[in-house]
């Protein structure tokens, strides 16, 4: 168990919602930008791209999902089986409903496992927060650079 549950469920609530809402919408940028439409959409999008909603790739779903039951393993809330079937069923589902391609949800799912062992490596600390963040800025000038380049 963490130190201080409260400080934990806050701290994972946090990151839920900034995984799902922000990180997941820089990552789904980048990979447009640099994948093409094609290769991101969603199973069930046409050919032309109305909203950031047609982008599936990585699924938000999947990685915040693994991260949320790989920290509650970490520090001792569940154990390693019930995380793996969670992120199991999460997986699932979104193939199941042709929300997402099977490797979208794999993508999704590796993303969570690498921020989750950025959390658990500075014990859930401002700092690891901060080491998400630059990912987000490295990936936002990825972006910015691959649209100027091709304006240009």
């Amino acid at each position: 168990m963490y130190k201080s549950s409260i400080y934990f469920a806050i701290f994972l609530f946090i990151v839920f919602y900034y995984h799902y809402y922000i990180q997941n919408n820089i990552e789904k940028r980048f990979c447009l930008e640099y994948f093409g439409y094609n290769n991101v959409k969603r199973p069930l999008s046409g050919n032309t791209m109305f909203s950031s909603g047609d982008l599936g790739m990585p699924s938000g779903h999947s990685e915040a999902g693994t991260i949320m039951f790989l920290l509650l393993y970490f520090y001792g809330y569940i154990s390693l089986p019930v995380s793996i079937i969670l992120i199991f069923i999460i997986a699932s589902q979104r193939v199941l409903e042709e929300r997402h391609t099977v490797a979208q949800v794999i993508v999704g799912t590796i993303c969570g496992i690498i921020y989750s062992y950025i959390y658990k490596s500075y014990n859930l600390s401002i700092f690891s927060f901060l080491i998400v963040f630059l990912i987000s800025i490295l990936l936002t000038v990825l972006i910015y650079y691959k649209i100027r380049e091709n304006t240009f």
